[in-house]
């Protein structure tokens, strides 16, 4: 089981982590300013449900196993300054 940090928790950033809790039984943290409670995505397979750890300053995780960027590119700034805190040696990072 991986430690999994996805930042920016759209669309895109709901669906993956959604499936990455149900399917292949991953530990996921959202990075996010707004609360997120509960996910659920409707796929054309089937309902995806998640229950996230939540954080509002990715400064309050350390050494993730996989970093997913999954934000609007206007934002790059702003999460590039984020992720020294969420990123190890060992860390990979997906643009999403």
């Amino acid at each position: 089981m991986a430690a999994v940090a996805v930042v920016g928790p759209g669309a895109v950033g709901c669906t993956v982590l959604a499936w990455l809790a149900q399917h292949a039984g991953h530990r996921v943290t959202v990075v996010a300013r707004s609360a997120i409670e509960d996910v659920e995505v409707q796929t054309p397979q089937g309902l995806l449900r998640a229950s996230p750890t939540l954080v509002s300053n990715a400064s309050e995780l350390r050494g993730q196993d996989w970093v997913l960027v999954a934000t609007k590119a206007y934002d790059a700034p702003t999460v590039a300054q984020s992720l020294a805190g969420l990123a190890g040696s060992a860390t990979r990072l997906a643009i999403l």
